[in-house]
């Protein structure tokens, strides 16, 4: 009788592990979006204007169905509203706010009509809110829970946050199940006399917290985008050299991150009803490559590949993130967009350092007779694993733009 390899359970180990980390996207749904607030705190009252992705909307309101005639847009973002009051938490002094319910006469919520004509122009629902208080707040604590319910689906807020005898905003990002703390500094008469109608006219900068916030957002759209992250596995699972890997990754990032700065600053706008199908054809046109032309796998070819789809990415990273940026100035915009993309990047590495270190110990395995190499069957297979992953969410995007 023959003597099992000593490599044997290793090469079984290596693939249940990869076959898990490729295939838990197609077990679990996911949403990422980006929603945005700005906060102005008065003496007796704090006001604030949201603004919600309609993605995020249609998930709550109409469970995931296609997306709604423009008739029907308006009530779905009308009854989100009290979805948005019970998912966001004020609290002045240590004390929760209760929000003032909307005047008889006026909208619980609004969009664009750009929006109810189904041009997918802008992406957002619009809400004012109102909190009433008591006396002027020493300190204010900003909570939201946005998408708890739908885990690993997450929400996160660009906000902005101000005084109202202050012009100037600052800026932070508000994460789920995270906060931010605001202190507020009243000078004399201005707690009983300043205006509600000061307008802001400029935007403080933190630059430290500012690019920490959006470095760290960079990275968790990455380590939660599973469908970037199978563009990007299949791409690094054809790799035969550090020097392919270097190439291949620079080609997508040139692309994503032209697109995606082109996109914030609204040069390009391509529907998302595009967009997504796009990126999940790249990822089952990549597998598909590996599995059937593993030769033409590296090279100009999956360069320009790589350079081609990357495009469509990029313009899938700035989905929400372009409308919930829209009204920042310069600045805080280029500082915001830097500070994302080296985040993205570094998401990325997170993942292509790891798996190219497991495949280039797989390269020497070598396997007996005829047998294709244990590289070789992880290359197919998880090629396989990943086409499969990338037709369920083409099937996804298909539904949700019919």
């Amino acid at each position: 009788m023959a003597t099992p390899r000593p490599h044997g359970r290793i090469q079984y180990l290596i693939a249940a592990i990869l076959f898990c980390l490729l295939s838990a996207p197609a077990a679990h749904g996911h949403m990422l979006v980006d929603d945005a607030m700005d906060v102005t705190i008065a003496p007796g009252s704090i006001s604030v204007e949201v603004r919600i992705s309609l993605d995020e909307v249609l998930l709550i309101e109409a469970h995931g169905k296609p997306v709604p005639s423009p008739e029907a847009w308006l009530p779905l973002i009308s009854s989100h509203r009290d979805y948005v009051l019970s998912h966001l938490h004020f609290r002045a002094n240590g004390i929760e706010l209760v929000a003032n319910p909307p005047p008889p006469d006026s909208p619980a919520g609004e969009a664009t009509s750009d929006v109810v004509d189904g041009s997918d122009s802008t992406q957002m629902a619009g809400y004012h809110i109102e909190y009433p208080l008591t006396s002027p707040p020493a300190t204010l604590r900003i909570e939201q829970d946005f998408l708890k319910e739908f885990d690993p689906s997450d929400a996160n807020f660009v906000t902005r946050i101000r005084q109202n005898d202050n012009p100037q905003f600052k800026i932070v990002q508000l994460n789920r199940d995270s906060h931010t703390d605001f202190a507020c500094h009243w000078k004399g008469e201005a707690a009983t006399t300043a205006p509600a109608t000061v307008q802001a006219t400029s935007t403080h900068i933190d630059f430290w917290e500012t690019s920490t916030a959006f470095l760290k957002q960079g990275i968790w759209h990455i380590l939660t985008g599973y469908d970037h992250l199978l563009f990007v596995s299949a791409l690094v699972l054809a790799t035969n050299s550090l020097w392919d890997l270097i190439k291949v990754v620079f080609s997508f990032t040139l692309a994503h991150t032209l697109t995606l700065t082109l996109c914030v600053f609204n040069v390009v706008n391509l529907s998302s009803r595009i967009v997504e199908p796009m990126i999940s054809t790249s990822i089952m046109l990549v597998a598909l490559q590996n599995i059937f032309y593993p030769r033409q796998s590296t090279g100009w070819t999956r360069m320009a590949i790589a350079f081609g789809f990357g495009l469509f990415h990029g313009l899938g990273f700035a989905g929400g993130l372009k409308d919930a940026m829209s009204e920042l100035p310069a600045m805080a915009l280029w500082v915001s967009l830097i500070s994302f993309s080296l985040g993205v990047e570094i998401g990325h590495q997170i993942v292509v350092l790891p798996l190219y270190a497991i495949l280039s110990q797989t390269r020497k395995i070598h396997a007996d007779g005829h047998r294709p190499t244990f590289h070789a069957q992880i290359q197919r297979y998880g090629s396989c694993v990943i086409c499969v992953a990338g037709g369920y969410f083409l099937y996804q995007s298909l539904q949700l733009g019919a």
